[in-house]
């Protein structure tokens, strides 16, 4: 009895021994790895712009018009050798680039605006090729930053110009400026012989005379003057902000020292 006893412990143990060892032997769960959480997509670029698309109608030699762009976003200007591109940054700053200067290009090019900015852009076309005609010139001109302009007073000081861009300063097809004028600044009737004058009101609320006909101006408005056609501008309640291009440039000469009016055209 006591020999049979002595197996069944002598085998219990034997069995308890060998259970402790597979459970020794056995590796331990492995905690399960948190899943990866996925990839940050990188964020969308912004398009690339075509300013040149964006632009409006000033008549059949001039595209203007005032853009505003988002930082990081670039542009494509389609300049070339009959598409004469002027940009001028109203606010912010283009990589690259001083703050206070006009670009020229007759070239195609790029930019990318540095922060949050607002341009004016204008695109001019020679005589022998306006929009939409063929263009045959080959001669281009690259990327050109201009230095911020001096301001000329004109008409007594009431009108204060900066011409951004003239032939002087390697333009070709036109000239482009800008204008700040008093509240009570009056512009006497008068005609641009062989220049087409385009102008894109900032602020203003006068009327302005194209030949026999007067309209009422506002902020925005593109207005365009043919060549030859006698114009003027009677004064609002508002100062008068715009940006003009004359193509071909000539007319904006007067502007400069000394200044001299232009010549008053009497009705016919």
């Amino acid at each position: 009895m006591n020999r049979a006893l002595g197996w069944a412990l002598l085998l219990a143990l034997a069995c308890g021994v060998s259970a402790c060892d597979e459970a020794a032997s056995s590796p331990a769960p492995s905690a399960e790895a948190p899943p990866e959480a996925p990839a940050e997509e990188p964020a969308e670029a912004l398009p690339p712009r075509a300013w040149l698309d964006e632009l409006e109608n000033a008549g059949p030699l001039v595209r203007l018009g005032e853009l505003n762009v988002p930082a990081g976003q670039r542009a494509r200007v389609a300049a070339d050798a009959c598409t004469e591109v002027f940009v001028r940054v109203v606010e912010g700053a283009l990589e690259g680039h001083d703050a206070s200067a006009t670009l020229l290009a007759r070239a195609p090019f790029e930019v990318r605006a540095a922060t949050d900015s607002r341009v004016v852009v204008a695109a001019v076309r020679p005589e022998d090729a306006p929009f939409g005609a063929e263009c045959t010139r080959v001669e281009t001109a690259p990327l050109t930053a201009l230095p911020a302009p001096e301001v000329l007073p004109f008409a007594g000081g009431k009108l204060r110009v900066r011409i951004f861009v003239d032939e002087g300063m390697g333009a070709r097809f036109g000239a482009f400026s800008s204008l700040d004028g008093d509240a009570d600044l009056p512009v006497p009737p008068h005609v641009h012989e062989g220049s087409v004058e385009s102008l894109r009101i900032v602020e203003g609320d006068g009327t302005m005379l194209q030949g026999e006909d007067e309209s009422p101006i506002a902020p925005g408005r593109v207005l365009y003057v043919p060549p030859n056609v006698r114009h003027g501008y009677t004064p609002g309640t508002t100062k008068l902000v715009a940006y003009q291009v004359y193509a071909p440039g000539g007319p904006e000469q007067r502007f400069r020292t000394p200044p001299t009016p232009p010549a008053f055209a009497p009705r016919p």
